[in-house]
């Protein structure tokens, strides 16, 4: 009777889509198996992508990362390294920065060399203007001993207390002979190094995935690093424990004793996996004078694997409390996981993203920072994902926009041949409801342009009421106008600062956007 109850109280939630999404990008240029995809975000909504490959053929494993500066619309190379003998096994990303002068993006990742069984953690940096290799900020060898997962995270947009310019934070998940143990690793001077480690937790069973998040409000001014991670009794389990700790006081702390969270509920314990935690980010407080912490987990409700719920718990005092929650997303005969989840203080909300493996599915869905009504989700958008039958598994990733406040999803497809392909799809908020053009309807020229810049739109569309506008690479707004039925006007840039453009076109017909460049 409880699973029939909250399917019609989700089903009650479906309501008309809020937001457009476009056709699915192949956004990874690299033909090999792709593995695992992360996502992050810039300031001003420039969107990075790592994705681990493999050639098991070749014996070969690499990471390429990618970025797009037009909302997923085109891509180019950051690095991309291929190796004999190698293999990346678990990788993410963050990137931080207020300003272009600033930007750089962190990749943690284990590097496995086959051949000597042996793991080492290493964090690189880039430029995040240039793509720039800027160099390894920390090597741990392990040698023989395992590093299950990896997380990273940052306070650059409310710097938490101790930190500068800001802090970076790393969790790993590792294994001994005698015990598996969480670790945290964090640099205080914006990732130039890592001198402050620390055991947050440890087991004679098996840790695995690990999930990890900075919170702060305007009580918790310090700042704190939240972590969720999963712990298996045997090796080969499918299921078992949710964790979660934080940060005693500051993110350079200690860590408190950590909550055993699917204790907390009699259906829930031992059945669990894949944590992902996000935590409330802004200089305000929640309405219980704190910030509000969520963690979303599978649970496998019969034991077998063959019906997974999407669940969670809440804390709405998470800096100075350990009163977590339970909240229910579905909860239903379906088989729903492999969700993401992350806070954006635009709208104050949480956004979270997660398979319906029933029906191939990938779904979106809100909460507030409140957290008023914990199982009550807004159902944003369902089917993000164009063809159903090839997202089996496909461990999804989001990130929000800043500027544009639009949502990014990336994911891992799975091919014909069974070989993964990375694939995203972004939010557009500007053009709801409305086609992606032709590309060749829209002519650009020349480009670059350092003074006069001729624009050239297909007939048809200036009849369907064509207007424009010109962003900066930030998303500001330039310039903006019409074609009053003309299919070619001119544009004077002279003005305007060396850089990239977008030139957007809306008509009653859909929308082109394309990319040009002032020298």
């Amino acid at each position: 009777m409880k699973k029939l109850f909250t399917l019609m109280t989700f089903s009650c939630l479906l309501v008309a889509a809020k937001a457009q999404f476009g056709a699915d990008v192949y956004y990874n240029t690299n033909a090999n198996n792709h593995v695992n995809t992360e996502v992050s975000t810039a300031f001003n909504g420039w969107i990075y992508t790592a994705t681990s490959v493999e050639d098991p053929v070749a014996n070969k494993g690499g990471i390429e990362i990618r970025k797009s500066i037009d909302g997923g619309l085109t891509w180019e190379a950051v690095d991309f390294y291929f190796s004999t003998g190698i293999r990346y096994p678990t990788h993410d990303i963050v990137v931080t920065g207020t300003d272009s002068a600033s930007l750089k993006l962190h990749l943690v990742g284990v590097n496995y060399n086959v051949g000597s069984d042996s793991y080492t953690l290493f964090i690189d940096t880039y430029n995040g203007v240039s793509g720039a290799f800027s160099g390894s900020t920390y090597n741990l060898n392990k040698g023989t001993n395992k590093v299950y997962d990896v997380e990273i995270s940052s306070d650059y947009k409310n710097p938490a207390v101790g930190s500068s310019p800001y802090a970076v934070g790393v969790l790993y998940s590792s294994y001994t002979s005698s015990m598996d143990s969480i670790n945290s690793i964090v640099s205080m001077d914006g990732g130039a190094t890592y001198t402050n480690r620390q055991v947050v937790a440890t087991t004679g069973g098996y840790f695995r995935n690990v999930s990890l998040d900075y919170g702060r409000s305007t009580s918790a001014s310090n700042g704190r690093f939240f972590a969720a991670w999963e712990r298996l009794s045997s090796s080969t389990n499918r299921t078992g424990n949710i964790y979660t700790s934080r940060n005693t006081s500051t993110v350079d702390g200690s860590w408190i004793t950590p909550e055993n969270l699917d204790s907390l509920s009699s259906t829930m314990a031992n059945l669990c996996r894949n944590p992902r935690i996000a935590v409330q980010q802004s200089l305000v407080d929640n309405d219980s004078g704190s910030v509000t912490a969520i963690v979303t987990l599978d649970r496998d409700y019969l034991g077998d694997g063959s019906d997974y719920d999407m669940l969670g718990f809440y804390n709405n005092r998470a800096h100075f409390t350990n009163f977590w929650y339970r909240f229910d997303v579905v909860n239903s005969s379906e088989n729903d996981m492999y969700s993401d989840v992350v806070y954006e203080d635009v709208n104050q909300q949480f956004h979270l993203a997660f398979l319906d493996s029933t029906n191939h599915q990938l779904k979106y869905l809100t909460n507030t920072m409140q957290f008023s009504d914990p199982s009550t989700w807004t159902s944003v958008y369902t089917g993000i994902n164009d063809t159903l039958s090839m997202t089996q598994s496909p461990k999804t990733r989001i990130a929000f926009r800043p500027v544009i406040n639009e949502l990014a999803v990336t994911w891992i497809d799975t091919k014909t041949d069974g070989r993964g392909i990375a694939k995203i799809d972004v939010e557009n908020f500007a053009f709801i409801g409305l086609a992606e053009l032709n590309q060749s309807d829209l002519s650009l020229f020349p480009n670059p342009v350092s003074e006069m810049m001729t624009i050239r739109l297909d007939e048809a569309l200036v009849n369907a009421a064509a207007n424009y506008r010109i962003v900066d690479i930030n998303g500001r707004l330039v310039e903006s106008g019409t074609f009053d039925q003309n299919a070619q006007i001119g544009i004077n840039v002279s003005a305007y600062t060396n850089g990239v453009y977008l030139f957007e076109v809306t008509t009653d017909l859909g929308k082109i956007t394309k990319r040009f460049v002032k020298k």
